[in-house]
């Protein structure tokens, strides 16, 4: 049976590549992570939850190089 899977992705500013940071099944504690990353100085612009169908990487993976394209 396939999950709903939550990733929080982060960067360092808004040119800077997206990356993983955190993943869960449970979205309240992805959640908690990123309020976590707001506390340490992180912009909101710069943290991202997604979901995906599973937690396979590399369904992950092809979220990250569709947000990445033409990053470096």
């Amino acid at each position: 049976m396939e999950m709903a899977y939550f990733t929080l992705l982060c960067r360092d500013n808004k040119e800077a590549a997206w990356e993983i940071a955190f993943g869960d099944f449970d979205k309240d504690t992805v959640q908690s992570e990123l309020e976590d990353y707001r506390d340490h100085d992180y912009q909101k612009q710069n943290l991202r939850i997604v979901q995906t169908r599973t937690s396979r990487q590399s369904e992950i993976d092809n979220v990250l190089r569709k947000l990445n394209h033409g990053r470096k």
